[in-house]
């Protein structure tokens, strides 16, 4: 089995890759996704689209959260959600909107034990 990559934070990243498909619809992937509290996880939000990415004036992407287990609620881009909260539930999962120029998507996310 792999190692799972490791931030600065000491953090290991899970990664959620984020496109368009050939129609130009926004898809995520894995949906949903699941974060282990044992292992010290957070999510990475990589584009996979092919093209020039984003600068912080007009990222690939956004992600929102309305009630985030982590103590990020909104990332622009390639971004990192970092620690869950320690008021997230176990078990859960967690809608959240993905937004790609006029485009949204609302994929889950979750955290485990």
């Amino acid at each position: 089995m792999a190692k799972k990559p490791v931030s600065q934070a000491g953090l290991h990243d899970v990664r959620v890759h984020i496109g368009r498909d050939s129609a130009g619809k926004i898809y995520v992937d894995p949906d949903p996704f699941w974060i282990y509290r044992h292992e010290n996880e957070q999510v990475k939000w990589v584009c996979v689209q092919h093209h020039p990415h984003g600068n912080a004036k007009h990222p690939c992407f956004k992600v929102h959260f309305a009630g985030s287990p982590f103590d990020m609620k909104q990332l622009d881009g390639h971004a990192l959600s970092g620690r869950r909260t320690s008021t997230a539930k176990d078990n859960r999962k967690y809608k959240y909107t993905v937004t790609v120029d006029q485009y949204h998507l609302d994929p889950e996310g979750g955290v485990k034990p």
